[in-house]
């Protein structure tokens, strides 16, 4: 009895851990003041003809952060708030760096997804987030 208790117990821990990869869909999680550096590469998601690298944050509403995000080789790349469904930033083909003020509407943790098109990969890029304290 107790060895198939014990195995229900590791059958169970092993699609939790299955459920988990899967549902997170891969986001990694990132904190203010983080500097992010990264790739969008042809072997990321995508959606609508954009290869995209998604990052997950704790957001403050009615906060205003500043972003700062910067693509090296002037790829196009764009900072996306799929709650808002609106780009944070983003920096156009030929540009190296944009700094933007930026307010959520909403508080939680938000996906952030770092997209650029399929055209345009590789597209290296570094974000970071930040708020003046007062």
């Amino acid at each position: 009895m107790q060895k198939h208790i014990r195995r229900f117990f590791f059958v169970a821990a092993g699609l939790f851990i299955v459920m988990m990869v899967a549902c997170g869909g891969g986001a990694i999680k990132v904190e203010k003041g983080d500097l992010v550096s990264g790739i969008i590469t042809s072997s990321d998601s995508g959606v609508d003809g954009r290869r995209s690298k998604v990052y997950l944050m704790e957001i403050f509403e009615d906060v205003e952060y500043f972003v700062r995000l910067t693509s090296p080789e002037g790829s196009p790349v764009g900072l996306w708030n799929p709650v808002a469904e609106e780009y944070i930033v983003e920096i156009a083909s030929g540009e190296t760096g944009l700094t933007v003020a930026y307010v959520f509407a909403e508080g939680d943790q938000h996906e952030l997804i770092v997209r650029s098109p399929e055209s345009e990969v590789p597209a290296p890029f570094t974000f970071t987030f930040w708020i003046t304290e007062s």
